[in-house]
């Protein structure tokens, strides 16, 4: 037995563990922090929503339970979602919202929309995964990252509005489903069509336009 061969692939299973550990890390972030509920607006009436305290800032907070098979808010709930700039934690503190948590809205398959305040910065993996009633959505214009599947098995999703020049900002290759690219329209800001046409993800939607508004 090659006992030098089965320590070097030892040794190359250990390091392909920590850097797979290392990969989802990065993709959770940070520890999952505080959890606390605050009312937001759906359709002219106030739903129950989860938040979790930003554990490394005391003035921010993320969208949902940030773990797999939880979202933020009861998954009957039907229509157009509106997030505030911030929200009050359980302490009374006013935290901003700064980011979707995964799952935040997975399978909520009667939200029709989700507006999200320009100045969050990351929607988390699978965050909208499964939402078949969502039809648009507009990226924030803070946004800095889009993690992977946020909008898989969004299957009704028509609208992509985007407010931020795509150099801006990093977004996985399998955020959207072949579907989305195939129908769904990317609106982009007024003189960015050229950038968004050479993106490696936007550069797939079928049919893109400026927003001339």
């Amino acid at each position: 037995m090659n006992y030098a061969l089965i320590r070097l692939l030892f040794i190359g299973y250990c390091l392909l563990s920590s850097l797979s550990s290392f990969a989802q890390n990065e993709l959770t972030g940070y520890d999952l922090g505080r959890l606390f509920f605050d009312s937001v607006r759906c359709d002219g009436r106030m739903v129950q929503m989860a938040f979790r305290c930003h554990p490394k800032f005391s003035d921010r907070c993320f969208v949902g339970y940030r773990e797999y098979g939880r979202c933020a808010i009861d998954t009957l709930t039907a229509g157009r979602i509106v997030l505030p700039d911030s929200v009050t934690d359980d302490e009374g503190q006013r935290r901003h919202v700064w980011a979707l948590g995964r799952q935040a809205f997975a399978h909520c398959r009667h939200v029709t929309e989700v507006v999200m305040p320009d100045d969050m910065q990351e929607i988390g993996d699978q965050a909208f995964y499964g939402c078949t009633a969502l039809r648009e959505v507009t990226l924030p214009l803070a946004l800095r990252v889009i993690y992977p599947f946020a909008f898989r098995g969004c299957s009704s999703l028509s609208i992509v509005r985007v407010k931020v020049p795509t150099k801006q900002f990093g977004i996985y290759d399998n955020v959207f489903d072949q579907q989305t690219l195939d129908r769904a329209t990317l609106i982009v800001p007024t003189g960015t069509i050229e950038q968004y046409s050479e993106s490696l993800v936007f550069g797939m939607f079928r049919y893109r336009t400026e927003d001339f508004q």
